[in-house]
């Protein structure tokens, strides 16, 4: 799925996820104070913008390199809100005053891609004030092992039963190849049927404060208990914003919405015969094209 930013329909549909604006208007309220400096990364419509303006910024600039903002400005002058700054440039090419805050949803399903990290950090280091605020201020990814029959998989298992008697096991890779990432990862849907064969681990945290994007990132090893009669797909991740105070928001697959869950497929669904566990070597990085991930599988002695 490729979003198109420049979309009035893609951009409705996340406006629309309640969950999502709503928290994020929450945080904008607890955190951003009267006179504040504002800084709102891949501000889109300008949603978190305006939200900003009526918790009392005094300024607010609005980054976008899409065509997008250009509709974002007419909706402010309409709304007689004059204090924000649309500037329609590479994130990395802006010149701007100190700030006190850094607002940004630029959280792609696959919790690293949209190079946020690298984004939060630029401005961070060049314009954030000491004591500055970053919303959220800090990401952590679970993974879950999980029984996933999807429509793909459905699709898969078709052409593998050789249909009207004929070997179409070509169809199956073909099928695959088109509806999965990198690395068999694809994103999950809500007709999808998803069943937890173990408990989420946290596997990893971003730290907007203090992370080095020049640093790589660590490679993630984790254990999985898989019991005997357990049918196993593969890995759903999903993440937790953390807006600090006790001001999260958990994007479980159960929530409606706006994020997708991704999925890391064990090629296909199989039964384990005997209590296993699960290894996990995960090395992503902050490309999502980068990411390698292994699964191990040993009965329990």
């Amino acid at each position: 799925m490729i979003f198109n930013y420049d979309s009035a329909n893609a951009h409705y549909k996340l406006l629309d996820d309640s969950i999502r604006t709503v928290f994020y208007r929450k945080a904008i309220n607890q955190y951003v104070k009267n006179g504040d400096i504002v800084a709102d990364l891949g501000c889109g419509t300008g949603i978190l913008s305006l939200f900003a303006t009526k918790a009392g910024a005094k300024k607010v600039y609005a980054i976008d390199i899409a065509d997008i903002i250009k509709t974002a400005e007419k909706t402010a002058k309409k709304n007689e809100i004059n204090n924000i700054e649309f500037i329609q440039k590479d994130m990395f090419d802006v010149e701007i005053e100190p700030i006190d805050a850094i607002i940004q949803e630029q959280i792609g399903s696959f919790f690293w891609d949209e190079d946020m990290i690298l984004k939060v950090s630029h401005f961070r280091d060049r314009f954030l004030k000491p004591n500055g605020v970053i919303l959220p201020s800090k990401l952590s990814l679970y993974l879950v092992p999980i029984y996933l029959e999807s429509e793909l998989e459905r699709s898969i298992k078709y052409w593998k039963n050789e249909p009207y008697g004929f070997n179409m096991n070509q169809f199956a890779i073909l099928d695959l190849k088109q509806n999965t990432f990198h690395n068999k990862t694809k994103l999950l849907n809500r007709n999808d049927k998803v069943v937890y064969i173990d408990t989420p681990q946290k596997v990893a945290d971003i730290d907007f404060y203090t992370i080095n994007p020049k640093e790589p990132l660590p490679l993630i090893e984790k254990e999985f208990y898989l019991s005997k009669g357990d049918f196993f797909s593969g890995l759903m991740g999903y993440f937790n914003l953390d807006f600090g105070n006790e001001l999260s928001f958990n994007s479980d697959y159960k929530e409606c919405n706006n994020w997708s869950q991704f999925f890391m497929s064990f090629d296909f669904t199989t039964k384990i015969e005997r209590d296993s566990i699960l290894k996990l070597t995960f090395q992503p990085s902050i490309k999502k094209d980068d990411w390698v991930y292994f699964f191990d599988i040993k009965a329990v002695k």
